[in-house]
């Protein structure tokens, strides 16, 4: 005998309690769900094959999800080695620089200047890099209807889309309703969220499938105490794990690609300017430390002379430097590589570039443009003094 599809056995005094913005599938897993908890049947009864199936292939796309977690944090924490070389700009050069800089005269400051700049800019990519970072873990805001905004991970957290099967979401929101899984999601023992924070959240929470159902049940059972269900919704909401159709699934999987392709272009590149900005600032920083406390029998003047001279370097160097990992993507895109087709391109168009990148290119630019000019007339300076 043939199962009477689940929203069929639902009363339609259960459905006329629901919101009016709910699906047809979304109201009879409203309904079912209900119906079990007050029942307290065994929500793995009576599941068809192919709801399980559904299961079965939601739990593959959730491994898979899970897969990616750990590849994509893996390789962006190894990236924390860029913090590496910052003591070898900061330890040793800090030091000598600055006591040979306040060491007396006028003339030693001119050292501390292009110093700072040569500190500042690298520091000023750091910087640049762990934000990209931090927009590439979180992400306060997935869907058009999620009102709320708070730090969730990037990668969405994951439910059984409602219509892969009406059976099979509502049982697996009437087992959610069990006290351990509410402990699970935030601990046994870590401070709870507070009742008022919980039924806040859900009168404008971005899953009124379950909100509807929460209303339901607090009909029949008022309590100050939010119930396990409650608190499960409430940290599925935190985490990104909204109840959506399978198609809105598929489409927020695909804005999620293309929001992580976007962002691991930009950290690329972020990475490796300033990758490039700290292994010539410490080269050029070493052998300036060297000339300033390492050698004896050159004159207070002619080592001003010699780090303004690196340093005038540094900063005429770096204006090409900054620019070099997008030249070398340019070079793959152009079909002429040697550059001397006067029809190809040299650049990628600007439409098409990153605008945070080139931003960044065009700030330091002016600020190593400023620094010449001023390393320059310091040297000037010290030049006309001998």
């Amino acid at each position: 005998m043939q199962r009477k599809p689940a929203y069929m056995l639902a009363g339609p005094m259960l459905q006329e309690a629901f919101s009016s913005n709910l699906t047809a599938e979304e109201r009879a897993v409203v309904a079912r769900a209900y119906a079990i908890i007050a029942s307290s049947s065994n929500p793995e009864d009576y599941l068809t094959l192919e709801e399980r199936t559904a299961m079965r292939a939601f739990l593959q796309r959730g491994e898979t999800r899970l897969s990616t977690y750990q590849r994509v944090a893996g390789v962006f924490l190894n990236g924390a080695g860029l913090l590496v070389l910052l003591p070898a700009i900061a330890r040793d050069t800090v030091q000598d620089v600055l006591v040979f800089g306040t060491a007396g005269g006028l003339l030693r400051t001119f050292v501390v200047v292009p110093w700072l700049v040569s500190i500042a800019l690298p520091l000023y990519a750091i910087v640049l890099l762990l934000r990209d970072l931090v927009e590439f873990y979180f992400a306060p805001k997935f869907l058009s209807r999620d009102p709320v905004r708070i730090t969730r991970f990037s990668l969405a957290g994951l439910t059984l889309s409602y219509d892969e099967g009406v059976e099979a979401k509502a049982r697996v929101i009437a087992v959610q309703e069990r006290r351990e899984y509410a402990d699970f999601v935030f601990g046994r023992d870590r401070q709870q969220p507070a009742a008022s924070d919980i039924r806040e959240a859900m009168g404008s929470i971005a899953s009124p499938l379950r909100h509807s159902l929460m209303a339901k049940l607090r009909e029949h059972h008022a309590s100050p105490q939010p119930t396990p269900g409650e608190m499960m919704t409430y940290g599925l909401d935190k985490a990104g794990s909204m109840d959506t159709s399978l198609c809105e699934e598929v489409a927020r999987m695909e804005a999620s690609i293309a929001r992580h392709v976007l962002h691991l272009r930009r950290l690329v590149l972020r990475y490796m300017k300033a990758l490039i900005l700290f292994v010539w600032t410490t080269l050029i920083s070493f052998m300036v430390v060297s000339f300033l406390s390492n050698v004896s029998n050159v004159s207070t003047r002619e080592k001003v002379i010699i780090a303004l001279t690196l340093f005038l370097v540094w900063a005429a160097t770096c204006i090409y430097l900054v620019r070099l990992p997008r030249k070398w993507i340019d070079r793959l895109a152009t079909n002429d590589p040697s550059g001397q087709d006067p029809q190809e391109p040299s650049e990628t168009a600007p439409d098409v570039q990153d605008e945070d990148i080139r931003m960044f290119e065009s700030r330091v630019t002016i600020v190593l443009l400023v620094s010449c000019v001023a390393i320059a007339a310091l040297l000037g300076a010290t030049v006309a003094g001998a």
